[in-house]
C-alpha cells in the first residue's frame, strides 16, 4: 500500500514512502533558526512476563490483501478522531501494554517482544495508540521461517516513527495474528467440522507463502514486552481513568506520581457515579470487589519521588550519557 495518511497528531505519512522525500534546500534553511529543541524524555514500561497465546488469523476476512481493495490494516485517521482496533483489524489477541498517564508529544515508540514459536514471518503485529491510528511493525511473509531455539522473537526491537505528533496518554494496544498454517492447525483443516472453503486455500497466496503446513511452523505465545514512549512535554494534563493494573503506580488515580487521599476521593467519585473508571479490577463490574482491590493499592506515598513499589512496574537504570533521554516509568 502506497497512500498517504494522517493520524491524529496531524501529521502526513505513508508506510511505504514515510514521510515523503526530504527537501534539501528548505532544510538548510530552516535549520539556520531552528530553535532548541525541548528535553527529550522516555516512558519506559520496563520488560514486561505476559503468557498470550497468538491465535490463527481468520482467513475469510483476508480477501481485500493484495488486491485494489483499500487494506483492512490501513486507514485515514482525521486528527483527534478516535478508531477501534476492531474495526480496522480481523480478529485477533487485543493486549493492553500499558496505559500512558503523560501526555507528551510523541516521536518514537520502541516495543521490544520476545515470542515462542517457530516460524517469525507468520506473525502479522500492529501496534495501537491511544488514539487509535494503527503502526504494522510485522507483516506476514514468506522469509524467517526457521526455528531458533523455539523463539521466533528474542528480545526484538521493533521502531515506528508513525505516532509522531500525536499525545502519549491512554492505553497503547499490542495486536498479534498467526497467518500461517502449522502442524497443529494445517490450512484446509475442517473448523468445526464445518467445510473450510476456498479461502482456507487460496488467500495465503498473495502474502507469497505456501498453502501448506511446513515442518517448525508452530503455535506462538507471547512472552513478554517492553513498550518506550519518547517525547516531550506539554503541560496538558496527564489522562485520567487508566486501567490500574497498566501504570506504573496502580494507587495513583490522578497522575501526579503521589498516592494519597486525592486518589482515594477520585476513586469514590468514580464509584458512586457508575463511571467504570472505579472497576480497577478490570472484571468489567463495579462491586465491592474493587473497593477491596483499591484497597490493596492505595498505599499512600507509594510512588512518591518515581519508586517503585507494590505492583509497579520496574524502574529503568539512569541514562548513562547526560545528553540522553530523560528516562520515567510508564
Amino acid at each position: 500500500p502506497t497512500f498517504w495518511q494522517v493520524n491524529s497528531g496531524d501529521v502526513l505519512h505513508s508506510d511505504q514512502y514515510g514521510f515523503g522525500v526530504l527537501d534539501a534546500e528548505a532544510a538548510v534553511e530552516m535549520a539556520r533558526t531552528w530553535p532548541t529543541l525541548p528535553t527529550l524524555f522516555a516512558l519506559d514500561s520496563g520488560t514486561i512476563p505476559v503468557s498470550v497465546e497468538i491465535p490463527d488469523a481468520s482467513f475469510e476476512e483476508l480477501g481485500n490483501i493484495g488486491t485494489e481493495e483499500e487494506p483492512k490494516i490501513l486507514h485515514r485517521l482525521v486528527p483527534g478522531d478516535v478508531v477501534t482496533a476492531e474495526r480496522e483489524l480481523p480478529n485477533g489477541a487485543i493486549t493492553g501494554l500499558a496505559c500512558v498517564r503523560e501526555n507528551y508529544l510523541v516521536e518514537t515508540v520502541e516495543i521490544t517482544l520476545t515470542v515462542t514459536g517457530g516460524g517469525a514471518g507468520d506473525l502479522f503485529i500492529v501496534l495501537q495508540s491511544p488514539r487509535g491510528s494503527v503502526s504494522p511493525i510485522a507483516i506476514p511473509r514468506a522469509d524467517s521461517s526457521g526455528v531458533v531455539d523455539g523463539l521466533a522473537y528474542n528480545t526484538y526491537k521493533f521502531t515506528t516513527y508513525k505516532h509522531w505528533g500525536e499525545l502519549s496518554g491512554g492505553t497503547w494496544n499490542l495486536l498479534l495474528q498467526d497467518y500461517r498454517p502449522d502442524e497443529d492447525t494445517p490450512e484446509g483443516t475442517l473448523p468445526a467440522d464445518e467445510d473450510p472453503g476456498e479461502e482456507h486455500v487460496t488467500l495465503l497466496g498473495p502474502l507469497g507463502m505456501p498453502g501448506a503446513a511446513f515442518f517448525g511452523h508452530t503455535e506462538k505465545t507471547l512472552v513478554s514486552f517492553q513498550l518506550v514512549v519518547y517525547g516531550t512535554q506539554t503541560g496538558i494534563p496527564p489522562a485520567l481513568a487508566c486501567p490500574a493494573v497498566l501504570t506504573s503506580c496502580p494507587g495513583d488515580l490522578n497522575g501526579d506520581g503521589i498516592v494519597n487521599t486525592v486518589d482515594l476521593q477520585l476513586f469514590f467519585e468514580w464509584y458512586l457515579d457508575g463511571d467504570l473508571a472505579a472497576d480497577v479490577n478490570g472484571d468489567g463490574v463495579l462491586n465491592f470487589a474493587d473497593i477491596l482491590f483499591f484497597r490493596t493499592l492505595w498505599q499512600p506515598g507509594f510512588c512518591n519521588g518515581g519508586g517503585g513499589g507494590p505492583g509497579g512496574r520496574p524502574i529503568s537504570p539512569p541514562a548513562v550519557n547526560p545528553n540522553d533521554p530523560i528516562t520515567r516509568p510508564i
